[in-house]
């Protein structure tokens, strides 16, 4: 059963949302890595609820219209409310699920060819195991923590042809959820869009 209330607002610089959601969930099916005995288990966990309130928006200064922000932030608690198959795990936090979650993103257009933006991730601590014993969340398995930032410079050429240059987790954040983050990544676009004649 899920149950979501959004508001929104328009306004002369942009939009704000807000939206609360809870899920719950019956019979949900969960995988998970028992690293110390090398172990893969799923099973069924019998009643999972997350609750939550998740605000956006969107902004566009009126004295500097070629300058833009769009950003979300998120707070959620997922428990586990039943769990005939392992009973120590109830009243445990629902995995994978972060307290904190957001991002922002600002968006700067110079002139009609040229873009630039400039954005930071962030997600707050995880449980990647039922039972919430993985304590060391900066490692091989673990869930961590983290705030990363991406950057991206774009070109439009007068034939219709985007070259794009950027850098993602620009300070190279080390982080896991189980596997590594990738490290700073650069990367190079290039896009033609072009329209049939008539």
């Amino acid at each position: 059963d899920s149950v979501d209330f959004t508001v929104e607002r328009w306004l002369a610089w942009g939009k704000l949302r807000a939206s609360l959601f809870q899920d719950d969930v019956r019979n949900s099916i969960f995988g998970q890595i028992d690293l110390s005995r090398n172990v893969n288990s799923v099973q069924n966990v019998d009643r999972v609820r997350t609750r939550g309130i998740e605000t956006a928006f969107s902004i566009v200064l009126p004295s500097l219209e070629s300058l833009s922000f769009d950003g979300s932030l998120g707070y959620g608690r997922g428990g586990i409310l039943e769990n005939d198959n392992l009973p120590s795990t109830v009243g445990k936090v629902w995995p994978r699920i972060p307290k904190w979650r957001g991002n922002l993103q600002s968006v700067w257009r110079p002139s009609e060819r040229w873009l630039t933006s400039l954005g930071v991730r962030y997600s707050g601590r995880m449980f990647g195991r039922l039972e919430n014993d993985d304590i060391n969340p900066d490692t091989y398995g673990g869930v961590s923590r983290f705030t990363m930032f991406d950057a991206r410079v774009a070109y439009t050429t007068p034939g219709n042809v985007e070259v794009a240059l950027g850098v993602d987790n620009l300070t190279d954040e080390r982080a896991y959820q189980s596997h590594p983050y990738s490290g700073r990544t650069a990367f190079v676009e290039a896009r033609w869009s072009f329209e049939e004649g008539r």
